[in-house]
């Protein structure tokens, strides 16, 4: 297990919400 690899997953599952977020407060 790398920790870059669980760096990018984290990085990846942080983006996601972050965007999902403001789009449905928005709506």
């Amino acid at each position: 297990m790398s920790l870059e690899c669980s760096n990018t997953v984290s990085d990846n599952h942080y983006l996601m919400p972050i965007t999902i977020f403001p789009q449905r407060k928005n709506n």
